[in-house]
């Protein structure tokens, strides 16, 4: 009988290694497991904070020298965080107020001059500058000043609400499965976010795997044991399985937090469009790995590493500058060019499938390119490792690895 071993390939015992190292980390499981917990918890807490702070009762006293115009009035009334206080006399004085303020009996004060509709400012005391119960009253006050106008200029409320009503419009889409929504825009971020976020975490182990076996001077013996070509495969086999660990543990945790929330899940979480994120988070991942593997196995340490190299690491960020852009008109010529670009295709194309702008031969055909740089960036991080990681005392340089590469 055959020994089951030997059908294994070359790869495979640096693969299961490498990545039962990182995952057996202390660090790696915290930060596993640390990381969904301290979203949630965080988007929660700031929740929480937020609607704490929003729904705080704010005192303001209130004077008005406008006839008409003073806290019973509707606009003012529907204010229910704001207490309001009706000042006058040598109490509405700006130093009695002031005094009143500093003693803590207001939070602020709010001062209306009679022409305030015509353009007299309308005058505010606080403690600081720019309090944020400022932006509770401007809406009403406002409201009041738009209707004192409307009076002065003999138009009566309904006549004003008919002036006001906006026009109506009727959207017909010539591809009616094209229609997006919020949570489609909100998907396409966030599938951007989440492999970058990933995308770097990995590097992180990555870096420690190669460029410490190498400070090591481990990478004779283990190049003299298996073909470096193999050596390199399995390295990208692991880190490309830890990626994808981590990328559905935080992914899924999102996904189950929006279910057990009772979210409406939009259009862009069906299970064609995660099996299409998924194709393109794993072709991705085998890319990036690859091409950061290839700038870690030609130098001597994190911290010799070039500008020309280190530059090769802000690559994933790049999307970011064009994410408006994808996301407001994911149809242009500009999206379409830069989510078939390999660098960019593992995080626009997700974003272009998620807001339903990318036809399946376009994301297709986009794939089968990103696979075929990835394949070319495998055999680059072989050659790096086949020359480079044996050249000690000197850096390799981009010419120099293509030349190797060829030969």
């Amino acid at each position: 009988m055959p020994d089951a071993r030997r059908k294994r390939p070359e790869w495979w015992p640096v693969a299961r290694f490498e990545f039962l190292r990182v995952v057996r980390r202390g660090d790696f499981l915290v930060s596993l497991v640390l990381m969904p917990v301290l979203s949630v918890g965080l988007s929660f807490g700031a929740g929480w904070i937020a609607n704490r702070s929003a729904n705080e009762p704010v005192k303001l006293a209130f004077s008005s020298a406008a006839p008409g115009i003073d806290v019973r009035l509707p606009a003012l009334d529907t204010l229910a965080t704001v207490k309001w206080s009706v000042v006058s006399g040598a109490n509405a004085e700006p130093e009695a107020l002031k005094t009143a303020i500093e003693a803590k009996t207001y939070d602020g004060a709010v001062l209306v001059p009679a022409g305030f509709a015509a353009g007299d400012s309308v005058r505010v005391l606080a403690k600081r500058s720019r309090p944020g119960w400022v932006r509770k009253v401007r809406e009403p006050l406002t409201e009041l000043a738009r209707l004192e106008r409307a009076r002065a200029a003999g138009v009566d409320a309904a006549g004003l609400t008919a002036i006001d009503e906006g026009i109506r419009i009727a959207e017909t889409l010539t591809r009616p499965e094209a229609k997006t929504s919020k949570g489609d825009m909100i998907t396409a971020m966030a599938l951007v976010f989440l492999l970058l976020i990933t995308i770097y975490a990995t590097a992180a182990y990555l870096a420690v795997g190669i460029t410490g076996e190498k400070q090591a001077r481990v990478t004779e013996v283990i190049v003299s044991a298996i073909k470096p070509q193999a050596w390199m495969d399995g390295k990208l086999v692991a880190f490309v399985l830890i990626g994808m660990l981590m990328a559905t543990v935080w992914g899924g945790s999102a996904l189950l937090f929006a279910v057990f929330s009772s979210w409406q899940l939009p259009p862009a979480v069906s299970p064609a469009s995660i099996a299409a994120y998924l194709l393109f988070l794993v072709a991705g991942f085998a890319f990036y790995v690859s091409m950061f593997a290839t700038i870690l196995a030609t130098i001597k340490d994190m911290q010799s590493t070039s500008r020309v190299q280190a530059y090769f690491y802000f690559i994933p960020v790049i999307p970011f500058i064009f994410i408006e852009t994808i996301l407001d008109k994911p149809e242009s010529t500009l999206a379409v060019i830069l989510s078939w670009i390999p660098f960019f295709a593992p995080m626009l194309m997700p974003a272009r499938i998620a807001l339903k702008a990318a036809p399946a031969w376009e994301w297709i055909g986009a794939l089968l390119v990103l696979i075929a740089a990835t394949h070319f960036m495998r055999l680059l991080a072989g050659t790096a490792i086949r020359v480079g990681m044996l050249m000690y005392g000197k850096e390799v340089n981009l010419p120099e690895l293509l030349r190797w590469a060829k030969d």
